[in-house]
């Protein structure tokens, strides 16, 4: 500032009562008084832009500098007194003018004008955000403009970069989220568009969390505490998309810090892996089951591997109790040889050489002695066949079943007297049918003869429903302890029933004896083709 306009400015102060007395007197007075204000109005105005910390410029009507501040010196590489008084032209060159002279226009024809603009200094270009504001006079007169300016080329430089990098993060197929400390959305590329259904200005500025919906692993506060201690966190997130459908996310963070240290921005990656999430869910739900199927088999094979110890034993206990019947059966016929056979064939013996006694003394030979001595051989003839047949397999053909009961229940080496009741025709066409039933009903009635001492035995067959009933009744005993239904004839009797396709049952009746009963499916009756 000159030294006249120092002097302006202290004048006035000095001579501050003359002057009042002079604006009491007259208007000589008042005009003085008022050329001492503008002075001072103009050397304060001057003060404050030159000494200010910004960049200010005062520009008069002509395009020169009135004067500027020290920043906006600074940013050209002058000093102010460089810059003083010349042409903006000058300062400016003719393409930085050319820049602002639309904005000049209208300031100068009374607008305030606010623009952003790159400004091609000489030297360095610079993108400057300014604000003009007319300039006018005591009078209210347009003299120039004063413009406050901000450097903002750093600023555009750093949106620039980001925007080349926001670009390149839209190339990306992963949701990229960039929240404040705050948490709220301050970048929404295209993949996260893509995967949650909001576009960039419906998620701007929302906090993240409640746009989403999220569902956390574990409390939000202790998230927050590993990312700070690591810089980073991963983990699975439960998301809720805008149409509402739940995806499952892999989610990773990055810490972004100020200056200061503080937590400026998180940078936030989701990954879709709900597919994989439900692959996984299959996959589990397809072990559980295997495991159970495994569990089942395992407890079948248990099972079946108790069963077949059973079988094993009761095998070998059927071994013993076979050689106990076969010693049993020796007995019997040993005893049937004995009581039967031998002593037939002894009263055969005597018969004869009674006979031939008498012969030798030429004593007459009773008819009636001869007659008995052939009626013996007869009868052990016959048993002799009969313990034949009971000694060897016997095949009985469909076709001769009916006789072959009769013979059976007329035999005469049954104990006790055994009769045949048809209530039924039967019609077999399957010999095998017929020889495994033969052969169960002839075993239940040598049973009935060895241990019920009855006094009665009958075999009937009768139609019920859809089978053929055949039963063997005894009045005898009943059970014992030891053989009501585990005797191996019992068992050997069922494995021939089952083979036929039929039932067998063993029960014991109210007033004494038992009863064992085959029922025979009609439909397996018939000839297999």
């Amino acid at each position: 500032m000159s030294k006249a306009k120092v002097a302006a400015i202290r004048t006035p102060k000095k001579t501050n009562g003359r002057l009042r007395r002079n604006a009491t007197n007259g208007t000589q007075g008042n005009g003085a008084n008022s050329d001492e204000n503008a002075v001072r109005r103009e050397a304060e105005l001057e003060q404050i832009v030159t000494q200010s910390p910004f960049m200010l410029t005062r520009c008069t009507r002509n395009l020169r500098y009135r004067y500027v501040s020290a920043a906006y010196a600074k940013m050209l590489g002058r000093s102010p007194e460089e810059i003083t008084g010349k042409a903006i032209v000058e300062v400016m060159g003719e393409k930085g003018l050319a820049t602002i002279r639309p904005h000049i226009d209208r300031v100068l024809s009374g607008e305030t004008v606010s623009c952003e603009a790159v400004v091609p200094f000489p030297r360095r270009p610079h993108f400057l955000h300014a604000v003009y504001v007319p300039d006018k006079n005591s009078r209210g007169e347009i003299v120039g403009w004063i413009a406050s300016l901000i450097d903002i080329t750093e600023r555009k430089k750093q949106e620039q970069r980001l925007g080349e990098q926001a670009r390149l993060l839209d190339l990306s197929n992963e949701a990229i989220v960039v929240r404040d400390r705050e948490d709220r959305v301050t970048y929404w590329n295209h993949g996260a568009q893509e995967l949650y259904g909001y576009r960039p200005e419906e998620a701007l500025g929302k906090v993240t969390h409640k746009l989403l919906r999220t569902e956390h692993p574990e409390p939000l506060e202790q998230i927050y505490k590993k990312l700070e201690r690591g810089d980073r966190w991963s983990g699975e997130l439960v998301h809720k998309r805008k149409d509402g459908t739940i995806i499952v996310v892999m989610s990773h963070w990055a810490i972004d810090r100020d200056q200061s240290g503080r937590r400026a921005f998180v940078l936030e990656t989701n990954s879709d892996i709900t597919a994989r999430k439900q692959a996984e869910v299959a996959l589990q739900r397809s072990k559980e089951m295997l495991e159970k199927l495994v569990q089942q088999r395992t407890r079948a094979l248990r099972v079946a591997n108790s069963e077949l110890e059973n079988e094993i034993k009761r095998r070998k206990g059927l071994e013993g109790q076979i050689l106990e019947i076969s010693d049993r059966e020796q007995e019997r016929l040993g005893q049937e040889l004995h009581d039967g056979l031998c002593q037939q064939l002894t009263a055969i013996g005597f018969l004869t050489r009674a006979t031939a006694l008498r012969l030798k003394d030429h004593r007459g030979v009773q008819v009636d002695d001869l007659e008995r001595i052939a009626q013996l051989i007869n009868s052990s003839v016959t048993d002799a066949r009969n313990i034949a047949r009971d000694l060897h397999k016997e095949e009985i053909d469909a076709a001769e079943f009916v006789s072959a009961l009769r013979r059976l229940v007329h035999r005469k080496i049954w104990k006790t007297s055994c009769r045949l009741l048809l209530k039924t025709e039967i019609n077999l066409e399957n010999d095998a049918v017929a020889s495994q039933l033969y052969r169960i009903l002839r075993e239940a009635i040598v049973n009935a003869n060895k241990h019920a001492r009855a006094t009665q035995i009958l075999l009937e067959v009768k139609r019920f429903n859809k089978d053929l009933v055949f039963s063997v009744t005894d009045n005898g005993v009943g059970f014992t302890g030891k053989t009501k239904g585990h005797g191996l004839g019992f068992h050997i009797m069922k494995f021939r029933a089952e083979s036929i396709g039929a039932r067998l049952e063993l029960e014991s009746l109210k007033k004494g004896g038992v009863r064992v009963t085959c029922s025979l499916p009609i439909a397996t009756t018939k000839r297999r083709r």
